[in-house]
């Protein structure tokens, strides 16, 4: 559904059939004339007329053009921005791919709910009706590749709307849980949910998914008894407050906790070693009724012991103890051995694969529990049975906190060469002709994500720790800039962190030149000192207030270096051989594009004549 105004020197519409309205629109004597076109808001509570007029509400305002440019330019200005040259163009073209995704989360996601389904941008389709997959169901798989572009491009706010889908839900998905799952408390999520919390059946539509009902009660399918996709969105609330540097939100707490409840009643009980399974699950959509997959493995071991810490801190007392107990009756990773390696397993038992998903690198990203330092996790990634399978995979993130340089290049570069069908940058989502028309943008988000992290890596690394009274000790937080950096790739670019803090990086000639630290509003004991990683290894560096020159942090040949920050202050980490103060300025520009890009195949933007590309408007 859409809503269409114009207005010029005349404006008439006609019903071309049944689903179309054609409108004929004669410029002013100034040759000037506007063409507003609105995505209607419909639940049914109102007539379709009432809904399509707000739409197009304010239309008609005079300094319409000027708030849509100022809008868009404020969003420009706060956006962690990269500029990438290579010799060879492959860092131009991976930089327009991750500023059309941006562009694309901002010019869809302002609604309630959010705007891709499936990892399809519908609002701005060119396939009129044409739909896949179900229109009114999230796969949350396919959402949270955006989820993590924007905390790091400095656009959580766009988070809003794939939030809001699972709050405005939660109340009723824990009553359908306890409706279908007798027995179980907290909140089982679907990974595919409708719009109003009821999920999809592959056999016929009800109020639930196969995800949610009884070990006994479905039949086997893709979806069914996924119950990864919750404590994902979970985990991504708690990410939220970090890098926004705001309170957990109590509705956000309460889907932690619900989140966790429901995983301690689904956990068989405790066994004579002690130790508790998830069986009867998915792991992914790869494997169907296993124990034990890594993707839950990964999830309890990450929530259970920061939930058990909230718990506490909020006087939930009861569950904290719970979770606090469960922590060490979790299970390892299986690991098996793929060719002559030993890599971390699927899940705790064998079942033929039915997709290309890899749920082995889920502990790597996004659970972080394998980092740079993990042979194991390393040679899993060199391992895994599906690279880049299709456009969704978020392997190159992963790659980027494995510290692998060249695989972070390969998985972007051969995504893009696979994936983009499209001259406007959108994809498939793989590399065949999709069965029906549709614009992917979750590789845009792919592509957004893995440079963010390949620049400025800064995640809790490992399972969380509780000490003897409950409470969460210090964790592996380290900042690492340009440690997963392609080679041949120069760039100045941005990335906002947790703690809400940004970082700016220069690289020039696979060296980093500089490294700048803006520090959120407002600091406190969370997050008044940043631990980095020495990006010159061997090399003396400092860190100087970065408007008064003074030191804040005295020089050091150490591996890490621990940087003071205070609220809305900056601060410069330089090599004391290379100081910044000596350095020429140097201005980041851009141009407007004259000509379409290209990387192998694939193009960005149609090739102009001489002639047209002279009679460009201004």
């Amino acid at each position: 559904m859409a809503a269409l105004t114009a207005f010029g020197a005349s404006v008439t519409a006609a019903a071309v059939d049944g689903t179309s309205v054609k409108l004929t629109v004669r410029p002013r004597t100034d040759g000037s004339f506007r063409v507003v076109v609105g995505a209607p808001a419909y639940d049914g509570a109102k007539e379709l007329p009432s809904a399509a007029a707000a739409a197009v509400a304010g239309a008609t305002a005079d300094d319409l053009a000027a708030t849509h440019l100022e809008w868009w330019h404020a969003l420009w200005n706060r956006t962690a921005i990269m500029k990438l040259t290579s010799s060879d163009g492959e860092g131009e073209y991976l930089e327009n791919l991750r500023t059309l995704s941006l562009y694309t989360t901002a010019a869809t996601e302002r609604g309630a709910l959010p705007a891709t389904h499936g990892g399809v941008a519908n609002m701005l389709s060119a396939f009129k009706d044409e739909v896949m997959w179900f229109a009114s169901h999230y796969w949350h798989f396919n959402m949270r590749q955006q989820v993590s572009q924007n905390f790091g491009a400095n656009m959580a706010d766009f988070n809003a709307p794939y939030f809001n889908l699972y709050t405005s839900n939660h109340a009723f998905r824990k009553a359908e849980t306890a409706r279908w799952m007798p027995g179980m408390a907290g909140v089982c999520i679907p990974e595919t949910m409708r719009f109003n919390g009821t999920g999809l059946s592959l056999y016929g539509e009800d109020s639930t998914s196969e995800a949610c009902k009884t070990p006994a009660e479905p039949e086997m399918s893709y979806t069914t008894r996924i119950l990864s996709s919750g404590p994902e969105v979970a985990y991504n609330m708690w990410l939220h407050s970090q890098y926004t540097h705001q309170p957990l939100d109590q509705e956000f707490y309460e889907f932690l906790a619900d989140v966790c409840r429901f995983y301690l009643t689904r956990l068989d009980p405790v066994d004579a070693q002690g130790m508790r399974h998830l069986t009867h699950v998915n792991a992914l959509e790869n494997q169907w009724d296993v124990d034990n997959p890594a993707t839950d493995l990964a999830a309890m071991k990450r929530l259970f012991p920061l939930v058990a810490a909230l718990a506490k801190g909020r006087g939930d007392d009861d569950l904290a103890a719970d979770l606090r107990a469960a922590v060490p009756q979790i299970a390892d990773f299986r690991t098996e051995t793929r060719g002559t390696d030993t890599v971390i397993a699927w899940a705790g038992t064998d079942e033929t694969s039915k997709n290309a998903q890899n749920p082995d690198l889920e502990p790597i990203w996004p659970w972080g529990i394998f980092g740079e330092d993990s042979t194991l996790a390393r040679t899993t990634f060199h391992r895994r049975v599906y690279p880049m399978g299709y456009d969704w995979s978020m392997e190159a993130t992963q790659a980027a906190r494995l510290g692998l340089p060249d695989d972070v290049r390969s998985s972007l570069v051969n995504g893009a060469l696979s994936f983009q069908h499209y001259s406007n940058g959108y994809t498939n989502f793989g590399a065949e002709d999709a069965d029906s028309p549709s614009f992917y943008s979750e590789f845009g988000a792919v592509v957004s994500s893995g440079l963010q992290e390949a620049l400025v890596s800064y995640y809790d690394k490992g399972a969380p720790q509780l000490d003897a009274s409950g409470d969460l000790m210090p964790t592996d937080r380290v900042l690492k800039v340009g440690s997963a950096w392609p080679a041949n790739w120069d760039v100045d670019g941005s990335v906002h962190i947790l703690g809400g803090h940004k970082v700016s990086v220069q690289v020039r000639n696979q060296v980093v030149q500089y490294v700048g630290i803006e520090a959120a509003p407002t600091v406190d004991a969370t997050n008044d000192t940043v631990v980095i990683a020495n990006p010159w290894p061997g090399t003396q560096i400092r860190a100087i207030d970065g408007n008064t020159g003074a030191v804040v942090a005295a020089a050091s040949t150490a591996a890490t270096l621990t940087v003071p920050l205070t609220g809305a202050g900056s601060v410069i980490i330089e090599r004391t051989m290379a100081r910044v103060s000596e350095m020429p300025f140097e201005a980041v520009a851009g141009s407007e594009a004259t000509a379409a890009k290209r990387l192998g195949t694939r193009t960005l933007g149609i090739g102009l004549s001489a002639e047209a590309s002279t009679n460009l408007p201004d």
